[in-house]
């Protein structure tokens, strides 16, 4: 692998004059400051490894700092904390971020399937219809934003991720809690795995969340949870 490799993030911001693209190179020396992740200087091959693998397979989402399970917000002006230039900053105004770091956490919309699923198609065009749809919808598919955050102790735990309400909102559902039928951990969180074994950000992604999503719409359509998952 090439360790001089830059790898470039960006965001589409808003702005006064309407919206603009924001870039900015990711600085895994700043991903350093991230209390509690020791494991990117143990493993850099494995910061490099999901850096390059997302480049690739999923460009527009962002690695970004947060707190506990949340992305953390700049005070100016309450866009995304990225580790750039040597620090903690916010991506639009370049306002450093002088707040502990504790979490480094993906981020992104993920296409999730919705054509052909009656249902749902039909309460996303009644939302649309009243301008209540809160997310982006591409010809057949629905942009889903998730969220992954890296354990303490990547790679030897598996990552935690999580869906938004804006999509339950859009399948015509509540957000499950605790669901052992729906795999679901409460408060939104994904359960993906009854045992771990180590893969990057990117087979996370799509071995795991993308089929887990697409089961959601599938169960919002009123099919059988013994379908879509391994009981």
């Amino acid at each position: 692998m090439d360790l001089a490799k830059k790898f470039i993030h960006t965001k589409t911001v808003v702005s006064d004059s309407g919206t603009e693209n924001v870039s900015w190179e990711v600085d895994i020396g700043a991903l350093k400051q991230a209390r509690g992740n020791d494991w990117i200087s143990d493993y850099p091959q494995l910061i490099e490894r999901d850096l390059k693998e997302m480049s690739e397979m999923f460009p527009r989402w962002i690695l970004v700092g947060g707190k506990e399970t949340n992305p953390a917000s700049c005070s100016e002006c309450g866009e995304y904390v990225v580790p750039t230039e040597g620090k903690m900053m916010c991506l639009a105004c370049g306002e450093p971020y002088t707040l502990n770091i504790r979490a480094l956490i993906w981020t992104g919309l993920l296409p999730v399937q919705i054509s052909g699923v009656e249902k749902v198609e039909r309460n996303i065009e009644k939302l649309r219809e009243r301008g209540q749809l809160k997310l982006p919808r591409v010809s057949g598919f629905l942009l889903v934003p998730i969220r992954i955050i890296y354990p303490s102790d990547w790679p030897h735990s598996n990552p935690s991720a999580y869906y938004t309400q804006e999509f339950f909102e859009s399948l015509g559902t509540g957000a499950p809690s605790y669901s052992h039928e729906y795999h679901m951990n409460g408060s939104l969180s994904m359960c993906l795995f009854s045992r771990w074994h180590e893969m990057s950000i990117r087979d996370v992604i799509q071995n795991r969340i993308a089929p887990h999503a697409l089961a959601q719409v599938k169960l919002a359509n009123g099919e059988r949870p013994q379908k879509w998952f391994n009981e």
